[in-house]
């Protein structure tokens, strides 16, 4: 299959990558072609509502995990941590 393009920019533009990349034409635009089917291919793949409910849980639960395991830093409790005077000092 053979493919003519009559169009100046097209033209144009193949021209400018040819200079800069040292490929040809063909190479060019075999490239370019199978990028735009990449990009198609990942658009059409969308993630199901529940896919990503799954996916938000499971992040959700490695977070509580994490938390759960960390070290306790200061073991006084909050009230003796967040102590204030008389005067709204902290103590």
């Amino acid at each position: 299959m053979s493919i003519n393009i009559k169009n100046k920019e097209a033209d144009r533009l193949v021209a400018e990558i040819k200079e800069a990349t040292g490929k040809g034409a063909s190479e060019i635009i075999l490239e370019l072609l199978r990028a735009e089917r990449a990009r198609l291919t990942a658009s059409t793949r969308t993630e199901t509502e529940e896919e990503r409910i799954r996916r938000a849980l499971d992040a959700t639960r490695e977070i509580q995990r994490l938390w759960r395991d960390s070290a306790v830093v200061d073991p006084r409790p909050i009230e003796e941590i967040l102590a204030y005077d008389e005067n709204g000092l902290p103590i």
